[in-house]
């Protein structure tokens, strides 16, 4: 029962217009690191599931990924923000853990 909701709130905010395209921000908090604060809410709609902290770490050769976001929406907002930052491919991604507004965007890497 829980898979079912968890899939349901996904494809749901999979499905949902972005609203938050301009809105979203990359900021380099130290040489080749950079962070995404996400918004003190709950996942919904209307926030894309932009609830939770992202990350990036850009190395010598390759980028590592922390955490992908709430929805594939907010993941390919975070993959273009990361691209125009860091011209390296993404080798690694670092879910932390698995609650849905910190993994739902790993689907679009």
């Amino acid at each position: 029962m829980v898979r079912c909701v968890i899939l349901a709130l996904f494809l749901s905010l999979s499905c949902t217009k972005p609203s938050l395209a301009e809105g979203f921000s990359l900021e380099e908090i130290a040489p080749g690191v950079f962070a995404h604060q996400g918004q003190t809410a709950l996942m919904n709609g209307g926030n894309i599931g932009d609830i939770a902290n992202l990350g990036a770490i850009v190395g010598d050769d390759a980028v590592a990924v922390i955490d992908t976001g709430g929805s594939l929406i907010e993941g390919r907002q975070f993959l273009a923000a990361l691209q125009q930052k860091a011209a390296k491919p993404i080798r690694y991604v670092i879910n932390t853990h698995a609650h849905p507004d910190h993994i739902f965007g790993t689907a679009l890497l």
